[in-house]
């Protein structure tokens, strides 16, 4: 879920980017840089899930899951 296309990625020293090797050091980054969590995410009801903005991603999302 980290932008890594993002300026805050980008601002980011090599080694808080080398230090996230687990689930607990990305959420560690995310809760102290939101604006580095990548967006929007879509879920359904049946569990299926759309992170980042894509026209074409978005309408077969919504065509397949509607």
């Amino acid at each position: 879920m980290i932008n890594k296309r993002g300026t805050t990625w980008k601002k980011l020293s090599d080694e808080q980017k080398a230090n996230i090797i687990d689930v607990a050091s990305a959420k560690e980054l995310m809760l102290k840089y939101p604006a580095i969590i990548k967006r929007p995410l879509l879920t359904t009801t049946g569990n299926h899930y759309l992170l980042g903005f894509s026209i074409d991603q978005y309408q077969q999302f919504i065509h397949h899951r509607g």
